[in-house]
């Protein structure tokens, strides 16, 4: 965040004795929430380990929310929002602080700490999309619930995990967009396009559904023009493809022959 960065530490909350047992439905706080995302760890350790990651995942959306709303107000909004942030950072970890007191250094305690700085932060961004999305979306005319995903699948969705027009040219070490030169990126309002520095090709994606662990997208693989050519070349395919989400890594892709709602697939 540009106001600072957010120490971001993770871990199931309040409600973990101080001798280590596990936590009751009477005293457990975060881990125990309807949207708490590690209910089938087992053990403390498993525990850790999942809001570790998740926290990682809640720090990079809110730096990526506050991002977009920064670039979207003017001048004085902008200066307002920095310092309220600045405000929120000093009383979410004074909050957490708190919550690691109670324990009297005992091991319960990081475990409280990182889970509530975890769920602080993943509902603050929730804060600043419910209250900014709006000029977010005035100014870039996309839909701000989808700018995330959106800027994930640019970044991290591997083409080579399904058929499309790179198979021919495709190299071990090369999977993004990026890799394949497609660099020219025009946001949409559910999506992307996506050119080639040299006009031969583009691709593109709209986003049709979202769940917690997958994104439908109608892909469409058009080639502009070849060396040569006046007019554009034939080839135009569109594909419906069910992307599998990965905290960490590339995102992979699976073609759904039926379709999707609104996307009709052909090749060209």
């Amino acid at each position: 965040m540009n106001t600072g960065s957010i120490r971001i530490l993770a871990s199931f909350a309040l409600g973990m004795t101080l001798i280590g047992g596990a936590p009751t439905a009477a005293t457990a706080q975060h881990m125990n929430q309807p949207d708490t995302p590690c209910f089938e760890a087992r053990s403390g350790a498993e525990l850790t380990a999942c809001f570790a990651k998740a926290a990682q995942t809640a720090d990079a959306r809110l730096n990526d929310t506050y991002a977009a709303i920064v670039k979207a107000l003017a001048p004085e909004d902008r200066d307002r929002l920095q310092a309220a942030e600045r405000a929120w950072l000093a009383y979410r970890d004074r909050f957490c602080d708190g919550e690691y007191g109670l324990y009297g250094g005992g091991s319960g305690g990081p475990s409280a700490q990182q889970a509530c700085l975890e769920a602080l932060t993943r509902h603050h961004e929730a804060e600043l999309k419910a209250g900014y999305g709006w000029r977010v979306e005035k100014a870039t005319g996309a839909a701000f619930s989808d700018r995330y995903d959106v800027d994930q699948i640019v970044h991290r969705l591997d083409l080579t995990s399904f058929a499309n027009s790179v198979a021919p040219r495709r190299e071990p070490d090369k999977h993004s967009f990026a890799d394949y030169g497609f660099t020219r990126v025009e946001a949409q309002a559910h999506g992307a396009v996506l050119t080639e520095d040299d006009d031969e090709w583009q691709m593109a994606f709209d986003i049709v559904a979202i769940t917690p662990d997958t994104i439908d997208i109608c892909f469409h693989d058009q080639a502009l023009r070849r060396p040569g050519q006046d007019a554009g070349s034939s080839y135009n395919t569109t594909s419906a493809l069910r992307i599998t989400r990965s905290e960490h890594g590339r995102w992979t892709a699976q073609d759904l022959k039926a379709g999707l709602p609104g996307c009709v697939v052909h090749e060209g």
